[in-house]
């Protein structure tokens, strides 16, 4: 069975770790000029942006499946250029309260599509007998990407911010 979903798999961690790396902590980083003087107000901003696309890549993502392997990994590769630019913008490389807002949204939306394309998919790509264990897999899979990005983001750019 690993044999039949592992491109999957290995795309359904890397999708949740970049969320997880870079939502919310380095988002938040330049948060503080979105509403000026409003700090609270501007993270809640950012969330409810998150919350709103993820659910409508998630929405979206339902139109059509099964995806193809190659459009699934392909647009896991496209995704990781997020994160070259949410630190350009948390570095204050770029600068804008609409490309703050523009990015996140884009971090959920692309979060949402990527993460219901592929859960949906796997189970299509196995015989019914292994379609049990594909969901403990994913399961896991989710829950040890999100570890290991928020530990990235917590460890690992902590001295940067």
């Amino acid at each position: 069975m690993k044999d039949k979903i592992w491109p999957e798999v290995a795309a359904l961690f890397c999708v949740f770790m970049v969320t997880y790396m870079l939502y919310p902590s380095i988002v938040f980083q330049n948060q503080a000029g979105l509403i000026e003087g409003k700090a609270g107000w501007s993270i809640f901003l950012l969330s409810i942006v998150m919350g709103v696309t993820e659910f409508a890549g998630r929405s979206l993502s339902l139109l059509r499946t099964p995806y193809r392997r190659v459009t699934l990994l392909t647009a896991t590769g496209i995704r990781l250029a997020l994160i070259a630019s949410t630190f350009l913008i948390a570095f204050q490389v770029f600068t804008g309260k609409a490309l703050t807002i523009v990015n996140t949204g884009l971090i959920g939306l692309t979060n949402g599509l990527l993460a219901t394309g592929i859960c949906s998919t796997i189970p299509g790509m196995l015989d019914p007998h292994e379609r049990e264990f594909s969901g403990f897999l994913m399961s896991v899979t989710i829950n040890a990407s999100i570890t290991v990005g928020s530990l990235i983001s917590l460890l690992g750019f902590s001295r940067l911010f």
